[in-house]
Protein backbone atom coordinates (compact mmCIF):
# COMPACT_ATOMS: atom_id res chain seq x y z
CA UNK A 1 0.00 0.00 0.00
CA UNK A 2 1.34 3.30 -1.35
CA UNK A 3 0.49 6.91 -1.39
CA UNK A 4 2.22 7.29 -4.88
CA UNK A 5 2.53 4.90 -7.75
CA UNK A 6 4.03 1.74 -6.99
CA UNK A 7 6.96 2.40 -9.85
CA UNK A 8 7.75 5.43 -7.56
CA UNK A 9 9.77 3.08 -5.14
CA UNK A 10 10.81 -0.22 -7.00
CA UNK A 11 11.54 -1.43 -10.54
CA UNK A 12 8.50 -3.05 -11.56
CA UNK A 13 7.54 -6.71 -13.46
CA UNK A 14 4.59 -6.49 -16.18
CA UNK A 15 3.48 -9.52 -16.63
CA UNK A 16 1.58 -10.12 -19.99
CA UNK A 17 -1.43 -11.23 -17.12
CA UNK A 18 -2.24 -10.20 -13.78
CA UNK A 19 -0.62 -8.06 -11.48
CA UNK A 20 2.72 -5.77 -11.66
CA UNK A 21 5.07 -7.29 -9.62
CA UNK A 22 7.46 -5.11 -7.02
CA UNK A 23 11.25 -6.36 -7.25
CA UNK A 24 11.87 -5.70 -3.82
CA UNK A 25 10.77 -7.98 -0.59
CA UNK A 26 8.48 -7.71 1.96
CA UNK A 27 11.40 -6.36 4.07
CA UNK A 28 12.95 -4.16 1.47
CA UNK A 29 9.73 -2.49 0.69
CA UNK A 30 9.08 -2.09 4.61
CA UNK A 31 12.07 0.01 4.68
CA UNK A 32 10.67 1.68 1.70
CA UNK A 33 7.42 3.15 4.42
CA UNK A 34 5.18 0.66 2.46
CA UNK A 35 2.37 -1.58 4.32
CA UNK A 36 2.33 -5.35 3.33
CA UNK A 37 -1.06 -6.40 3.58
CA UNK A 38 -2.22 -9.93 2.78
CA UNK A 39 -5.64 -10.24 1.34
CA UNK A 40 -6.38 -14.05 1.09
CA UNK A 41 -9.71 -15.03 -0.86
CA UNK A 42 -11.92 -17.60 1.61
CA UNK A 43 -13.50 -20.62 -0.07
CA UNK A 44 -15.60 -21.08 3.16
CA UNK A 45 -17.18 -18.18 3.16
CA UNK A 46 -18.70 -18.85 -0.58
CA UNK A 47 -19.74 -22.33 0.48
CA UNK A 48 -21.18 -20.99 4.03
CA UNK A 49 -22.94 -17.76 1.20
CA UNK A 50 -24.28 -20.98 -2.08
CA UNK A 51 -25.56 -23.09 0.91
CA UNK A 52 -28.10 -19.64 2.47
CA UNK A 53 -29.33 -19.76 -1.18
CA UNK A 54 -30.11 -23.53 -1.64
CA UNK A 55 -31.39 -23.59 1.53
CA UNK A 56 -33.78 -20.61 0.39
CA UNK A 57 -34.80 -22.27 -2.62
CA UNK A 58 -35.11 -26.16 -1.68
CA UNK A 59 -37.13 -25.50 1.55
CA UNK A 60 -38.20 -21.81 1.27
CA UNK A 61 -36.19 -21.28 4.85
CA UNK A 62 -34.15 -18.02 5.48
CA UNK A 63 -31.30 -19.01 7.83
CA UNK A 64 -29.44 -15.82 8.84
CA UNK A 65 -26.73 -15.60 11.37
CA UNK A 66 -28.52 -15.19 14.49
CA UNK A 67 -29.99 -19.54 14.24
CA UNK A 68 -26.46 -20.50 12.86
CA UNK A 69 -25.00 -18.82 16.21
CA UNK A 70 -27.21 -21.47 18.21
CA UNK A 71 -24.17 -23.97 17.77
CA UNK A 72 -22.81 -22.96 20.80
CA UNK A 73 -25.57 -24.83 22.52
CA UNK A 74 -26.20 -27.83 20.08
CA UNK A 75 -25.09 -31.45 21.11
CA UNK A 76 -25.37 -32.80 17.39
CA UNK A 77 -22.53 -30.24 16.84
CA UNK A 78 -20.12 -30.82 19.38
CA UNK A 79 -20.60 -34.57 18.66
CA UNK A 80 -19.11 -34.33 14.93
CA UNK A 81 -16.55 -32.06 16.39
CA UNK A 82 -15.23 -35.15 19.14
CA UNK A 83 -15.34 -37.68 16.68
CA UNK A 84 -13.75 -35.73 14.04
CA UNK A 85 -16.31 -35.92 11.57
CA UNK A 86 -16.01 -32.38 10.07
CA UNK A 87 -15.09 -32.91 6.66
CA UNK A 88 -16.25 -30.32 4.87
CA UNK A 89 -16.05 -28.32 7.63
CA UNK A 90 -13.67 -24.51 7.34
CA UNK A 91 -10.46 -25.26 8.31
CA UNK A 92 -11.00 -28.42 10.63
CA UNK A 93 -11.30 -31.26 7.48
CA UNK A 94 -7.83 -31.89 6.94
CA UNK A 95 -6.21 -35.31 8.54
CA UNK A 96 -3.83 -33.99 11.02
CA UNK A 97 -6.66 -31.71 12.53
CA UNK A 98 -9.56 -34.03 12.70
CA UNK A 99 -6.82 -36.77 14.72
CA UNK A 100 -5.94 -33.69 16.95
CA UNK A 101 -10.00 -32.98 17.53
CA UNK A 102 -10.84 -36.57 18.36
CA UNK A 103 -7.09 -36.52 21.23
CA UNK A 104 -8.66 -33.59 22.64
CA UNK A 105 -12.38 -34.97 22.48
CA UNK A 106 -13.25 -31.25 21.72
CA UNK A 107 -16.30 -30.17 22.94
CA UNK A 108 -16.51 -26.57 23.07
CA UNK A 109 -15.85 -23.58 20.80
CA UNK A 110 -12.82 -22.44 23.56
CA UNK A 111 -11.04 -25.61 22.85
CA UNK A 112 -11.74 -25.85 19.30
CA UNK A 113 -9.70 -22.23 19.57
CA UNK A 114 -6.53 -23.49 20.94
CA UNK A 115 -6.86 -26.44 18.75
CA UNK A 116 -6.91 -23.72 15.65
CA UNK A 117 -3.47 -22.79 17.12
CA UNK A 118 -1.61 -25.66 18.28
CA UNK A 119 -1.99 -27.47 14.64
CA UNK A 120 0.18 -24.45 13.61
CA UNK A 121 4.09 -25.19 13.04
CA UNK A 122 5.57 -23.25 15.87
CA UNK A 123 3.62 -25.51 18.59
CA UNK A 124 3.54 -28.41 16.60
CA UNK A 125 7.45 -28.32 15.21
CA UNK A 126 8.13 -27.55 19.33
CA UNK A 127 6.82 -30.86 20.12
CA UNK A 128 4.18 -29.07 22.25
CA UNK A 129 1.20 -30.12 20.82
CA UNK A 130 1.58 -33.66 22.55
CA UNK A 131 2.22 -32.21 25.52
CA UNK A 132 -1.11 -29.98 25.08
CA UNK A 133 -3.16 -32.87 24.72
CA UNK A 134 -1.44 -34.68 27.73
CA UNK A 135 -2.47 -31.71 29.73
CA UNK A 136 -5.99 -31.00 28.06
CA UNK A 137 -7.38 -34.47 28.73
CA UNK A 138 -5.08 -36.29 31.52
CA UNK A 139 -4.56 -32.92 33.56
CA UNK A 140 -0.76 -33.80 33.54
CA UNK A 141 1.85 -32.51 36.05
CA UNK A 142 3.14 -28.93 33.92
CA UNK A 143 7.34 -28.81 33.62
CA UNK A 144 7.33 -24.81 32.60
CA UNK A 145 10.37 -22.94 32.33
CA UNK A 146 9.41 -20.88 34.86
CA UNK A 147 6.40 -20.55 37.14
CA UNK A 148 5.48 -16.91 35.61
CA UNK A 149 4.84 -19.19 32.06
CA UNK A 150 1.56 -20.86 33.95
CA UNK A 151 0.16 -17.64 35.33
CA UNK A 152 0.74 -15.98 31.88
CA UNK A 153 -0.76 -19.01 30.27
CA UNK A 154 -3.26 -21.03 32.51
CA UNK A 155 -6.16 -21.21 29.82
CA UNK A 156 -3.43 -23.45 27.68
CA UNK A 157 -1.80 -25.18 30.68
CA UNK A 158 1.73 -23.26 30.62
CA UNK A 159 2.15 -23.94 27.18
CA UNK A 160 2.78 -20.99 24.38
CA UNK A 161 -0.33 -21.17 22.00
CA UNK A 162 -1.69 -17.40 20.47
CA UNK A 163 0.75 -14.37 19.76
CA UNK A 164 -0.35 -12.30 22.27
CA UNK A 165 1.34 -14.37 25.15
CA UNK A 166 4.64 -13.89 23.74
CA UNK A 167 3.90 -10.74 24.14
CA UNK A 168 2.77 -10.76 27.59
CA UNK A 169 5.75 -12.79 28.24
CA UNK A 170 8.38 -9.77 27.04
CA UNK A 171 6.45 -7.64 29.48
CA UNK A 172 5.69 -9.64 32.31
CA UNK A 173 9.51 -11.62 32.23
CA UNK A 174 11.62 -9.14 29.96
CA UNK A 175 10.05 -5.69 30.87
CA UNK A 176 9.15 -4.83 28.06
CA UNK A 177 6.40 -2.27 27.28
CA UNK A 178 3.24 -4.03 25.08
CA UNK A 179 4.83 -1.23 22.35
CA UNK A 180 7.98 -2.56 22.62
CA UNK A 181 6.81 -6.64 22.99
CA UNK A 182 5.12 -5.62 19.89
CA UNK A 183 7.89 -5.06 18.04
CA UNK A 184 10.03 -7.70 19.44
CA UNK A 185 6.94 -10.37 18.14
CA UNK A 186 7.54 -8.62 14.63
CA UNK A 187 11.24 -8.65 15.17
CA UNK A 188 11.13 -12.63 15.93
CA UNK A 189 8.39 -13.36 13.08
CA UNK A 190 11.03 -11.75 10.74
CA UNK A 191 14.04 -13.64 12.00
CA UNK A 192 16.79 -11.02 11.69
CA UNK A 193 19.81 -12.07 13.95
CA UNK A 194 21.16 -8.67 14.48
CA UNK A 195 17.75 -7.97 16.13
CA UNK A 196 16.89 -10.57 17.67
CA UNK A 197 20.72 -10.68 19.46
CA UNK A 198 20.02 -6.87 20.81
CA UNK A 199 16.32 -8.12 21.84
CA UNK A 200 17.68 -10.89 23.49
CA UNK A 201 20.10 -8.92 25.82
CA UNK A 202 17.36 -6.88 26.60
CA UNK A 203 14.86 -9.25 27.69
CA UNK A 204 17.35 -10.83 29.96
CA UNK A 205 18.44 -7.47 31.37
CA UNK A 206 14.57 -7.12 32.12
CA UNK A 207 14.22 -10.70 33.43
CA UNK A 208 17.10 -10.12 35.42
CA UNK A 209 15.38 -7.02 37.66
CA UNK A 210 12.31 -9.45 38.04
CA UNK A 211 14.74 -11.58 39.76
CA UNK A 212 15.28 -14.46 36.87
CA UNK A 213 18.85 -15.26 36.10
CA UNK A 214 20.53 -14.93 32.49
CA UNK A 215 20.43 -18.49 31.70
CA UNK A 216 16.71 -19.42 32.80
CA UNK A 217 15.54 -16.33 31.10
CA UNK A 218 18.10 -17.33 27.42
CA UNK A 219 16.10 -20.55 28.13
CA UNK A 220 12.15 -18.54 28.20
CA UNK A 221 13.65 -15.93 25.20
CA UNK A 222 14.05 -19.91 22.95
CA UNK A 223 11.14 -21.01 23.45
CA UNK A 224 9.11 -17.56 22.38
CA UNK A 225 11.60 -17.38 19.68
CA UNK A 226 11.13 -21.00 18.17
CA UNK A 227 6.87 -20.43 18.63
CA UNK A 228 6.40 -16.35 16.91
CA UNK A 229 7.08 -16.86 13.61
CA UNK A 230 4.59 -19.26 13.46
CA UNK A 231 1.56 -18.63 15.96
CA UNK A 232 -2.06 -17.45 15.49
CA UNK A 233 -3.20 -14.51 17.47
CA UNK A 234 -6.11 -15.76 19.27
CA UNK A 235 -8.62 -13.16 17.32
CA UNK A 236 -7.45 -15.15 14.11
CA UNK A 237 -8.15 -18.42 15.98
CA UNK A 238 -11.67 -17.21 17.32
CA UNK A 239 -12.19 -16.01 13.79
CA UNK A 240 -11.33 -19.24 12.40
CA UNK A 241 -13.35 -21.39 14.90
CA UNK A 242 -16.34 -19.06 14.28
CA UNK A 243 -16.25 -20.30 10.46
CA UNK A 244 -15.79 -23.61 11.39
CA UNK A 245 -18.79 -23.95 13.77
CA UNK A 246 -20.82 -22.31 10.66
CA UNK A 247 -19.97 -24.42 8.27
CA UNK A 248 -20.71 -27.31 10.61
CA UNK A 249 -23.56 -26.01 11.54
CA UNK A 250 -24.67 -26.29 8.05
CA UNK A 251 -23.42 -29.78 7.63
CA UNK A 252 -25.43 -31.04 10.66
CA UNK A 253 -29.13 -29.29 10.10
CA UNK A 254 -28.76 -28.89 6.12
CA UNK A 255 -26.58 -31.71 4.88
CA UNK A 256 -28.07 -31.66 1.10
CA UNK A 257 -27.21 -27.95 1.18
Amino acid sequence: ISEKSMYHYSALEMPPKGFPTMQFSMLEAEDLGLAKYDILSQRGLGHIKDSVIYIKENQGIDVDAHQIQTFKNDPKIAKIIETGHTMGCFYVESPAMRQLLTKLRCKDYLTLVAASSVIRPGVARSGMMRTFIERHIHEEKRKEAHPVLHEIMPETYGIMVYQEQVMQMAQMVGGYSLGGADLLRRAMGKKKPEEMAQHRQIFADGASKNGIAEPKANEIFDLMESFAGYGFNKSHAAAYSLLAYHTAWLKVHHTVE
